[in-house]
């Protein structure tokens, strides 16, 4: 087993307190998830996980398929997704 990775992603369309528990169920339901953490107010889930039973792909297509459009996080992408915001 290799040891476990992170990924974090950018989530969109989060706009109340019950959004990040959704995005939350929806990644710890796909296999090899260690541990979520999803914040509301950067627009952000990082996902611990076994790389080996699990891709990033998984993960954004789940977010996406609960109606939470995700991609991989960069500063760059956070900062556009600020700035169109403002």
């Amino acid at each position: 087993m290799r040891a476990p990775d992170t990924f974090v992603m950018s989530v969109s369309n989060m706009s109340c307190a019950s959004c990040p528990g959704r995005v939350d169920k929806a990644l710890r339901q796909l296999p090899g998830v260690f541990a979520v953490d999803v914040n509301l107010a950067t627009e952000t889930a990082q996902v611990t996980y076994a790389p080996d039973q699990a891709s990033r792909a998984d993960f954004l297509g789940a977010t996406t398929t609960a109606g939470y459009p995700a991609q991989e996080h960069s500063e760059d992408s956070h900062g556009q997704v600020q700035a169109h915001k403002q």
